[in-house]
């Protein structure tokens, strides 16, 4: 496959944005340019940080993309023959790609749209914030087909007017007709959604690991500090990467309480021991073996809680939806790529 111009744009405006901690955490988010009829899509578990580096982008049919979406049919045989990126499969969001008309299309997990998604209220904020943009607010749903249907009908109820998408306890969507333009709209929606960062406590004292599998973290002991946001971290989960890499919310860790008991009861609402022991009051742990890549999924959650407004409530994702992303065969095969990456 012939690479263009705009093709090299898009990976230019890729690493940028895969450098940017505020705005992609490690293999998280997707890219798309369409152009000749080709639709190019960031493949599953790659990182954007690695797009002028190396072939990350697969070449699909935009025609036969289209027609099989609507068809029920799965993406992947729509790719067009391409032995530089033939071991890889596009990205499971290539469906949101596909349904929209611009040429590039960028997904994003940055820091104040994902803030914004979680808050009961963020529809009306992100109704506020529109100036030069147009945005719409996306309930949650599924990432894939069922995410692209969503937000298909927002573009055909505002007469496709839309080119920022909010998506509810996940992320950000933005397009615009080239790479680059898409990267400026969505550095500009940031800063008009942007919230203040609360202030935490030094951490405390180091105090011993409740159980040999974990380690202290100094971050997140700061924020065991801080009982509200201590009672949101461990709530529930925020959105779909942190289940894929983290397992999940952290686990409450009580005063009275064993860590036996704390990690038993875990396990039975989540299928697994938690990346992350939270013991409001006293300190925060980390697993000795946290999954590579993890560590930036860590830092953005706790970015994100430091974002939240005071007071405000969150929605977190229903426990049966954590439960099903976290055995879900794509989300499987992302984490694999990714930890593939990072080992390498």
């Amino acid at each position: 496959m012939v690479r263009s111009d705009l093709w090299r744009e898009l990976c230019a405006v890729s690493a940028r944005l895969g450098a940017d901690r505020a705005i992609v955490q490690g293999a998280g988010g997707n890219v798309s340019l369409k152009e000749d009829g080709t639709l190019w899509v960031k493949a599953s578990g790659c990182w954007l940080a690695d797009a002028e580096a190396k072939d990350i982008m697969v070449p699909l049919s935009l025609e036969a993309a289209r027609h099989r979406l609507a068809a029920g049919q799965a993406l992947d045989a729509a790719r067009l023959e391409d032995p530089a990126t033939q071991h890889l499969k596009p990205s499971i969001e290539t469906a949101l790609h596909a349904v929209l008309p611009h040429r590039g299309v960028l997904h994003v997990h940055s820091l104040n749209a994902t803030t914004l998604s979680i808050l009961p209220d963020g529809a009306e904020r992100l109704k506020a914030c529109e100036g030069r943009w147009s945005g719409a607010f996306i309930p949650y749903v599924r990432p894939g087909p069922e995410l692209a249907a969503e937000i298909a009908r927002a573009v055909a109820s505002e007469n496709g007017r839309p080119n920022v998408f909010v998506l509810q306890n996940h992320g950000l969507v933005v397009a615009a007709e080239s790479p680059a333009a898409a990267a400026d709209l969505l550095y500009a929606v940031e800063r008009d959604l942007a919230f203040s960062l609360n202030d935490l406590p030094e951490a405390p004292i180091e105090a011993p690991s409740p159980d040999p599998t974990y380690c202290w973290n100094d971050a997140l002991s700061r924020l065991a500090m801080n009982p509200r946001l201590s009672a949101v971290a461990c709530g529930g989960a925020l959105a779909p990467d942190q289940v894929v890499f983290l397992g999940g919310p952290a686990a409450h860790l009580p005063a009275n309480s064993t860590v036996q008991t704390a990690l038993s009861e875990y396990r039975s609402l989540y299928g697994g021991a938690p990346a992350v022991l939270l013991s409001p009051g006293r300190g925060g742990y980390v697993r000795n073996d946290l999954r590579a890549g993890a560590e930036d999924i860590l830092a953005w959650v706790i970015d994100v809680l430091l974002r939240l407004p005071p007071e405000a409530s969150v929605v977190f994702l229903p426990d049966a939806e954590a439960r099903a992303l976290a055995g879900w065969d794509a989300e499987k095969y992302r984490l694999a790529q990714s930890s593939a990456r990072a080992a390498q």
